[in-house]
């Protein structure tokens, strides 16, 4: 894998399969964006200089246009109303050992939306085939080497970690490593997206990364 081109297409297809947008049809949101919810949501996204001290270094990545079905057959989010929503992702300055970071925030119309859409997200089966879908938009290419559920982050009121470890045959890098931590904070639910190559990268700066945006949802 050559070139910084080659990670934002890389970074665009991790973001793409979780927005929260996804599909059309009975199975969709119902969106009732205002403008005090959309302040709270974009609010409370990772800042670049929160990141002066993750390598090798960030820059803003243009977010990515929604996807246009939903992952899982099972998935539905009819009952959910978001009222806010932002995105913040960002690609390294220099080719590393990572790839992408991004955060994502959703604000709900209830609490129990809120708790819907994240029982949703987090149903069991969802590994399984969000990894089958990251892969194909990474590029079919790709073998599966693991799509597993990580220890719960202590992090908002509930959360989960997914981790993808795709390989390449002949290319560098060898191993793509994609990590997903999704979190629950009254009407808010924050995901924080990385990508690393060749080896996992660092669990703490992750979780603290999700606490940064978890604390702001918490004071909004």
């Amino acid at each position: 894998m050559e070139g910084l081109g080659v990670i934002v297409v890389i970074g665009a297809a991790l973001v793409a399969p979780a927005s929260p947008a996804a599909a059309q049809g009975s199975r969709l949101e119902h969106l009732a964006l205002n403008q005090a919810d959309m302040r709270r949501a974009s609010g409370a996204l990772l800042r670049q200089s929160e990141l002066s001290g993750v390598r090798p270094g960030w820059r803003p990545l243009a977010t990515v246009p929604d996807s246009d079905q939903l992952v899982c057959p099972w998935q539905n989010y009819s009952r959910c109303t978001p009222t806010g929503h932002g995105e913040a992702d960002f690609q390294p300055t220099k080719i590393g050992n990572a790839g992408f970071v991004g955060s994502r925030v959703d604000v709900l119309a209830t609490t129990r939306d809120a708790v819907g859409k994240f029982e949703v997200d987090t149903r069991p089966g969802t590994v399984a085939c969000e990894a089958e879908a990251l892969r194909e938009a990474l590029g079919a290419q790709l073998k599966t080497v693991s799509a597993r559920q990580l220890p719960s982050p202590n992090v908002g009121k509930r959360a989960v970690a997914h981790e993808f470890v795709y390989e390449q045959a002949k290319r560098s890098p060898k191993r793509i490593y994609v990590t997903i931590i999704e979190f629950l904070r009254g009407r808010g639910v924050g995901v924080l997206n990385t990508m690393n190559f060749d080896a996992p990268g660092d669990e703490t700066k992750r979780v603290a990364l999700a606490r940064l945006i978890d604390g702001r949802l918490k004071g909004a």
